[in-house]
């Protein structure tokens, strides 16, 4: 991908062609792709600078999220799929406490594989480069994480739509009450919602937050890292648990 966006920003002569400038008072989400080449080195320096995707108020109105946004829609979900869990038929917490340890588990499991989903979401779709020669996949790269890069401070690019949202958390109750007893689906469903919804927060958090806690003191100063200094580390946000395992915390020992 690297060769490709190289050739695609050389000129005829060999020569290395300079970036088209981008309007910032326009909407840039039809502008990125013709970057071309120089799309990827672009995107990932960071500017100060209130972003809007479209031209039209109206849709931008749609394309910023505010912060609390995320925990007026989910909290309640991920409290009701508990409640779900511990009234399911089978769960007596006053007469058979041991009844609960399954839930437990189940909401454990959901949670770790939450910030397993982050981790390779993250690394794998998010950082995927798009072709040079596409500027319909830029545009869709830009929307989905280009952006934020573009402008990390930007108070509304910060957190994942809940409309956007919508569609993987469907899917995910369902193949979870598809193939779990329905008490151990709805605890899995909770700790994976509860999860995603930490993640949300916590990512918030490292980027306007002054931490007093010194783990989220290290986390903010890790994803800064991955921020202005090496995109291709520290995918993990909520954690560097997977970053660890797969090797993609590098970065610390380097800067």
């Amino acid at each position: 991908a690297d060769a490709d966006a190289d050739a695609d920003a050389d000129g005829l002569d060999g020569k290395r062609r300079p970036p088209p400038a981008m309007d910032w008072s326009r909407g840039m989400l039809w502008q990125v792709g013709a970057l071309g080449g120089h799309y990827d080195a672009w995107v990932h320096e960071a500017e100060d600078h209130r972003l809007q995707l479209f031209d039209s108020p109206f849709f931008n109105r749609f394309a910023r999220t505010p912060w609390w946004a995320v925990p007026l829609v989910w909290l309640p979900v991920g409290l009701w799929a508990l409640v779900r869990a511990v009234e399911a038929p089978g769960v007596d917490l006053l007469n058979s406490p041991g009844t609960l340890l399954p839930l437990a588990l189940a909401f454990l499991l959901g949670a770790l594989a939450w910030t397993l989903a982050e981790y390779t979401i993250h690394r794998f779709v998010f950082h995927y480069p798009p072709p040079a020669h596409s500027p319909l996949l830029i545009a869709i790269h830009f929307m989905l994480h280009g952006q934020h890069h573009k402008c990390p401070m930007d108070r509304e690019l910060l957190v994942f739509p809940p409309a956007a949202a919508l569609g993987p958390v469907l899917l995910a109750y369902w193949a979870l009450t598809r193939s779990l007893g329905d008490s151990v689906a709805h605890a899995a469903f909770a700790g994976t919602l509860l999860g995603f919804l930490a993640y949300d927060m916590t990512h918030y958090y490292l980027h306007h937050g002054r931490p007093a806690l010194a783990y989220f003191r290290q986390l903010k100063t890790y994803h800064m890292k991955h921020h202005y200094m090496d995109p291709d580390e520290g995918f993990g946000i909520s954690s560097a648990l997977w970053d660890v395992v797969f090797r993609t915390d590098r970065f610390v020992g380097r800067y």
